[in-house]
């Protein structure tokens, strides 16, 4: 009697079942990744580029004198400056003027806004950064003691900036002026 080589049905409908189950349990697993990746991105979809907002918010706490809390529930930022951003072009100009950063409601949603006053000129707004509830300014290394709202307070040579995002979890800027 010869023997012949190759597989018998048996083991061939073993071979494709188990193959299937493999390729069932790979298929469940790429779903899942995918799954979690639209996740992601949806959450940092709804998370602000603060990249701009770290930008101008370290601008203009470099060039303030004084900054006190301002706004609804003490929520907001005034700076007293002496650098501006011209309407026209967007450019540095080295003049008086108050910068206020207010959490204003739009559309359900919390918003940063810029507001500068330049002299006489018109106060000029601009949306700074959605999601974030509040922004307060300290002295780096000093205790988080609360002074009045109104209360004006010189800016120290090294602050701490705050922001607080409407997930909860604060951005911290380091802003050094020297």
């Amino acid at each position: 009697m010869h023997r012949r080589s190759g597989l018998t049905l048996i083991e061939l409908v073993t071979a494709v079942a188990i193959t299937a189950l493999l390729l069932t349990g790979a298929m469940a697993a790429v779903g899942n990744l995918a799954r979690s990746e639209e996740r992601v991105r949806a959450a940092e979809a709804r998370r602000p580029d603060t990249t701009l907002l770290a930008t101008l918010l370290v601008g203009d706490v470099v060039h303030a004198d004084r900054h006190r809390r301002a706004g609804p529930k003490d929520t907001g930022l005034e700076l007293q400056t002496h650098l501006a951003l011209r309407a026209r072009d967007m450019e540095a100009e080295h003049i008086r003027s108050t910068v206020r950063y207010e959490v204003r409601q739009l559309a359900s949603r919390p918003w940063l806004v810029r507001v500068q006053e330049t002299g006489l000129a018109k106060p000029r707004g601009e949306l700074a950064a959605p999601g974030i509830t509040a922004i307060t300014l300290a002295e780096a290394g000093a205790k988080e003691d609360k002074p009045l709202a109104g209360q004006w307070q010189d800016v120290a040579d090294r602050s701490v900036v705050t922001l607080t995002r409407d997930d909860g979890e604060p951005l911290v800027l380091d802003v050094w002026k020297k």
